[in-house]
């Protein structure tokens, strides 16, 4: 878990703004999309446990963070995801991926997204902030997801075939981008490490999905 967290203190980046406005429809039911429900298991830190064993209000909050992959998501495009619902949490990746297309903008080379390049140039895509949010406190929670072999996860949309390229060094390690989308959809960037060398790795599907909140 320590692990994890600091290696998803870089790979996040994640400053909130705004307030998340939640359709109780949540990500579960939605008749828009054929439904492909991906199950969520939730990984909680043990000070949390306890608190939400009684009330049962942790949420998963996803935001938009268009033509970028790292800072904080834009006003107005919140969804969430209910981490307590009694058939298994659940969230439907292609629901998610029609809702959030319209939000993709090419490349905003912000101080945070300047070291690596997308072409072509006029590709829009966005990634999607993750956090956890108690319901009952109104309160945000560092949250984010992993696959199965606790890899750092975050979810990106991309709205034609394209390549990134580009690699930023931290205290944590170098983290290298390069990667190909072969077509437009919704990923899974998975962050692989070998040493101190982190590799970016877009994959369409991850074997089992996790949901971290501390």
């Amino acid at each position: 878990m320590k692990k994890f967290a600091l290696l998803l203190s870089l790979l996040l980046m994640l400053v909130f703004i705004g307030s998340p406005v939640y359709a109780r429809k949540l990500m579960q039911d939605n008749n828009d999309v054929k439904t492909e429900l991906t199950s969520l298991k939730v990984v909680v830190s043990d000070e949390l446990k306890e608190k939400v064993k009684e009330t049962g209000s942790l949420m998963l909050s996803l935001g938009v963070i268009p033509g970028a992959l790292y800072g904080g998501p834009i006003e107005g495009a919140f969804w969430g995801v209910d981490l307590n619902a009694l058939a298994g949490p659940a969230i439907n990746l292609r629901y998610l991926e029609k809702e959030v297309a319209k939000y993709a903008q090419s490349h905003e080379r912000n101080d945070k997204n300047s070291f690596f390049k997308v072409k072509p140039a006029t590709t829009r895509f966005l990634r999607i902030s993750t956090y956890g949010y108690d319901v009952e406190a109104g309160t945000f929670l560092t949250g984010g997801l992993r696959n199965e072999t606790a890899d750092p996860v975050i979810l990106a949309y991309f709205d034609r075939p394209c390549t990134v390229k580009g690699e930023i060094s931290s205290e944590q390690g170098i983290f290298i981008h390069q990667f190909s989308i072969p077509k437009a959809g919704l990923y899974h960037l998975v962050q692989l490490s070998d040493g101190q060398i982190y590799r970016i790795k877009p994959f369409k599907t991850v074997e089992q999905l996790e949901v971290v909140v501390h």
